[in-house]
């Protein structure tokens, strides 16, 4: 027997599908070849090989995580030969977390909140201020959000009771994918295990689930502490260079 739709939820499809279509002019948009000088910097970067791409990060003031998945993404559609340039591969590579943040809202934002709420959060996500550069900026940015609000998420489903280990896990990759995209991603990671602490006190659950909490956060920073390492080293090494 069919459900009839409530005004609430109408208006969140409504909101939802609005931002399909600016997700649409996105991708659309992603067929100019026009860029500037950092997005040079990175179509630069990721036909460079693996080690030296690397090497080049640890001398720059990003993590490598996001120049590795546009080379992917590059990588994958010239074995395909698809016959699309570089440029517009790397930009619809920029257009995908934005595609990943409307799934996590007609999924678990709508679980948690309703439809109405998982309309608004896609709405406004990409109706921002400059929204239509940065969903087609070949800079980490987009994913950078992404994961950071993914990992939001899962914190949230944590405090709810919700699948836990899928969401222990769910909440430690996203961590150390922002940790490994941008440095301010990795301080708003931080900011999302504290939130995480206090909730748990709050629901008087800090006890049980202390264990999984050292747990993932010991594996996020022993997973994030070589790049820190190395980072550090090469920058001192400059310093006393000059």
């Amino acid at each position: 027997m069919n459900r009839k739709l409530k005004w609430d939820e109408i208006i969140g499809i409504l909101f939802v599908t609005v931002s399909v279509c600016f997700l649409c002019i996105s991708v659309f948009l992603s067929f100019s070849d026009d860029i500037w000088y950092d997005e040079l910097f990175t179509m630069g970067l990721i036909n460079q090989p693996f080690g030296k791409l690397i090497s080049i990060t640890a001398r720059d003031v990003h993590p490598p995580l996001y120049f590795l998945i546009v080379k992917l993404f590059v990588s994958v559609t010239e074995i395909i030969g698809t016959g699309i340039s570089q440029v517009a591969i790397a930009k619809l590579a920029s257009v995908f977390p934005f595609l990943l943040c409307l799934i996590y809202a007609v999924t678990m934002v709508r679980r948690n909140f309703g439809m109405l709420t998982a309309g608004l959060f896609s709405f406004l996500l990409l109706s921002m201020p400059q929204i239509a550069d940065y969903t087609v900026e070949i800079r980490m940015y987009g994913y950078a959000l992404f994961f950071i609000t993914a990992a939001m998420l899962h914190a949230y489903e944590l405090v709810q009771e919700k699948k836990s280990y899928v969401n222990w896990f769910a909440l430690t990759f996203y961590a150390l994918a922002a940790c490994y995209t941008h440095y301010f991603a990795c301080v708003a990671a931080c900011m999302v295990y504290l939130y995480l602490l206090i909730a748990l006190w709050k629901e008087h659950r800090i006890k049980e689930e202390m264990k999984a909490y050292l747990i993932s956060g010991a594996c996020c920073a022993a997973a994030y502490l070589p790049w820190l390492i190395s980072v550090v080293v090469f920058q001192v090494g400059q310093v006393k260079e000059n």
